[in-house]
C-alpha cells in the first residue's frame, strides 16, 4: 500500500474509496442520501495518508465547523434524549463536546422483555479503561477510590453508563465556531481509521 501511495503522490491524484471517500458523490452530483457526519475524521486521514500531515494538527486547524458535525437519526417508537431527560428531534445533528451530556437511544421493549425498555449510549464506546488484576478490575477515570469489578463485563457497562463521549445539540446551526469541541474525540477516531 506504501508503494501505492507513492506513485500517487508522484502522479498527484488519488481515489478515494470506502471509509476514506469524503467528497460523497454519484457521479458528479453530491450524494445527499449518504450520511455526511464528521467529514473532519475522513479529511485528516486522508492528508496524514496522502500529504504526512499530522492528523492532531490538521483537526486542531481545520477551518470548516460544518466537517465536525454528526448525524444520529431513529425511525419509528426509537427516540433519543439527553441524559438530563430533553428530547431531541428524530434527526439530530450534535459534535462532541467537553461541557455536552451523554446522548441516549431509547428503544422499544424486545418480546422476550415486554416490560423492559432499552436504553444504549451514544458513542458507547467509553473513554475509560479497565486495569488491575483478574476480578479486581479498576476504571482509569475513577480510579482507586472507585468500584471493583470481578468481571470485564461489569466494567464495560459502567463504561457505557458513565464514560461516555458528551454531546452538544446542533440543530440549528449559525456559522459561529463550535464551542467546547472535544478534538480528542475526533483524532481517537482518526487513528482508528488509519489503522485499518
Amino acid at each position: 500500500m506504501v508503494k501505492l501511495i507513492k506513485d500517487a503522490k508522484k502522479a498527484g491524484t488519488f481515489k478515494r474509496k470506502g471509509a476514506y471517500d469524503y467528497e460523497l458523490k454519484v457521479g458528479d452530483q453530491k450524494a445527499w442520501h449518504k450520511d455526511h457526519s464528521s467529514l473532519v475524521i475522513q479529511k485528516a486521514a486522508n492528508a496524514a495518508l496522502c500529504n504526512d500531515h499530522d492528523p492532531l494538527d490538521f483537526i486542531r486547524h481545520h477551518q470548516d465547523p460544518w466537517d465536525f458535525l454528526i448525524r444520529e437519526k431513529v425511525t419509528g417508537a426509537t427516540r433519543l434524549v439527553l441524559a438530563d431527560g430533553t428530547p431531541c428531534q428524530q434527526t439530530t445533528r450534535y459534535f462532541v463536546a467537553h461541557d455536552g451530556q451523554p446522548m441516549f437511544k431509547i428503544m422499544p421493549p424486545l418480546a422476550k422483555a415486554p416490560d423492559k425498555t432499552r436504553k444504549m449510549s451514544i458513542h458507547a464506546e467509553g473513554q475509560a479503561h479497565a486495569y488491575g488484576p483478574k476480578r479486581e478490575y479498576r476504571c482509569s477515570i475513577c480510579g482507586d477510590a472507585g468500584p471493583l469489578f470481578k468481571f470485564l463485563k461489569d466494567f464495560e457497562e459502567h463504561n457505557t453508563e458513565c464514560h461516555t463521549f458528551k454531546v452538544k445539540v446542533c440543530n440549528v446551526y449559525d456559522g459561529e465556531p463550535l464551542a467546547g469541541l472535544n478534538l480528542d474525540y475526533y483524532l481517537r477516531e482518526t487513528e482508528k481509521l488509519l489503522l485499518q
